[in-house]
């Protein structure tokens, strides 16, 4: 063999290895998009919106704090299980922007909450939204921490 032959091979096996790496990559994507895809569709459950209710019951608040729009969060005030705006930290509350959620029994609360999920919470369009991850973090955080805000 020549090394013109030689070098027709060599570029043989790179173009092969480079288009099964490309068939991988992509193969691996649409696993990971299928992935993410279903997790936004995960609900809550009663086990963690029964501990989140528990830990707004405390006095915890689940809500950001920070200058103007903060998202929604969750808090229990005036006997209320509340879902709604935080604007500047603070809840709208009573009122809000007319997306204010109450709920006067935990039962309710609870039931209402196991069914959500990243995607029901709006956490696809804002950095801002509930998530299942905040409402875990929140519950240990509440743990660790009574009466603060997580």
């Amino acid at each position: 063999m020549n090394s013109g032959t030689i070098f027709a091979i060599k570029i043989g096996i790179a173009t092969a290895i480079v288009i099964s790496v490309i068939f991988l990559l992509k193969r691996y994507r649409r696993k990971a998009a299928l992935s993410l895809e279903e997790s936004l569709k995960v609900p809550v459950g009663i086990a963690l919106a029964e501990q989140v209710a528990s830990c707004l019951k405390a006095g915890s608040e689940i809500a950001h704090n920070h200058r103007d729009s903060c998202g929604m969060g969750l808090c229990f005030i005036e006997e209320k299980y509340v879902y709604g705006p935080v604007y500047d930290g603070d809840f709208l509350w009573p009122g809000g922007q007319g997306n204010t959620l109450a709920f006067s029994s935990e039962k309710d609360f609870v039931l209402w909450l196991a069914t959500q999920s990243d995607r029901t919470f709006g956490a696809e369009t804002s950095t801002q939204s509930m998530t299942r991850a905040r409402l875990t973090a929140a519950v240990e955080h509440c743990s660790l921490n009574q009466n603060e805000r997580a």
